[in-house]
């Protein structure tokens, strides 16, 4: 797959939240979603469609695609240097390590994480 950063949501989520089509229902399969399931109910009017790039694992963590780094590696220096080439920064690899063990489509990248939000928690 090519890689395309413009495919990841902006926010802290790994999902996008769009309208249901017409007629359209959603089954929600915990066992397959984040694997080869990809959309799931959010509300009675709208899904979630995860990005690209967000893969749950089969032993509990998350992996993202993008950076080509999962939760197991842990922050080896390989993994580290591929980070700080991505984003110019060690300081990237702090903000990333934080979300690794959460399987809630929590943003794993750190990319197009919506600045304003982080502003605001400064605060």
């Amino acid at each position: 797959m090519d890689k395309d950063e413009s495919l990841i949501p902006v926010g802290e989520f790994c999902y996008r939240v769009v309208d249901l089509a017409e007629g359209e229902v959603l089954v929600f399969d915990p066992e397959r979603f984040g694997k080869d399931l990809r959309e799931a109910d959010c509300t009675k009017s709208t899904k979630r469609i995860l990005c690209p790039y967000w893969q749950a694992t089969d032993y509990g963590t998350v992996r993202c695609n993008f950076l080509d780094v999962d939760a197991c590696d842990g922050i080896e220096d390989e993994t580290r240097a591929r980070i700080v080439a991505h984003f110019g920064s060690e300081d990237a690899v702090d903000r990333i390590v934080r979300d690794w063990a959460l399987p809630d489509e929590i943003k794993v990248c750190g990319i197009n994480v919506d600045d304003d939000d982080e502003d605001e928690d400064e605060d």
